[in-house]
């Protein structure tokens, strides 16, 4: 697993659209499935590919919107030991796509710890809830797959609108579109591949 560092703190991408973000002391884990060696456990929406199996988790560290000790909404935040979350909108407007993420049902997580802002986005098109977070972002996870995702060129409208130091792209399939989205994103932010 490739890991990028800023300051004292790691960031990685595990599986589909899983995220990592380790301190000296513990780690907190977006969407991934393999929950060994998570400190806490977050989770977008329930999908096969970003919610493992309910035996494999522990409720009592899980945050989601639909299960877990602590539930959470759009606009709630939640202090996880030496992590800062906020929740933020991820939903389909039915536009061209298929609505598989109805609003109010997945979210996106804003992460703030030691010296760095992490905002994974979750499963979501390009709406206005994205654009007006008011936070510098460091590391950006974005979804680039288009099938009920942001495409690349709404990726970029986002990269364009929030200015994140690095993105990385996640949630697809299709390697020719995270081509797509290093060239045209490119020039507004770095753009790591792992």
């Amino acid at each position: 697993m490739r890991r990028l560092r800023i300051g004292s703190t790691a960031v990685s991408r595990d599986g589909f659209a899983g995220v990592r973000i380790a301190t000296s002391r513990e780690t907190l884990c977006i969407d991934v499935i393999n929950v060994d060696g998570c400190s806490y456990l977050l989770y977008t929406h329930l999908h096969p590919r970003h919610f493992p199996r309910m035996e494999k988790i522990d409720i009592g560290k899980t945050v989601s919107p639909s299960i877990g000790l602590h539930r959470i909404r759009p606009g709630d935040a939640i202090t996880l030991g030496g992590f800062a979350i906020k929740a933020i909108d991820a939903y389909n407007i039915g536009e061209g796509k298929e609505v598989v993420h109805p609003k109010g049902l997945g979210v996106g997580y804003i992460v703030k710890t030691n010296d760095i802002t992490v905002y994974h986005m979750g499963d979501t098109d390009l709406v206005p809830e994205i654009l007006d977070i008011g936070v510098k972002i460091d590391v950006l996870f974005i979804p680039i797959g288009c099938k009920n995702v942001l495409c690349p060129e709404e990726a970029l409208e986002v990269v364009k609108s929030l200015r994140p130091f690095i993105a990385v792209p996640i949630h697809y399939e299709d390697k020719s579109l995270l081509y797509t989205f290093r060239d045209v994103a490119q020039p507004y932010t770095q753009v790591v591949i792992m």
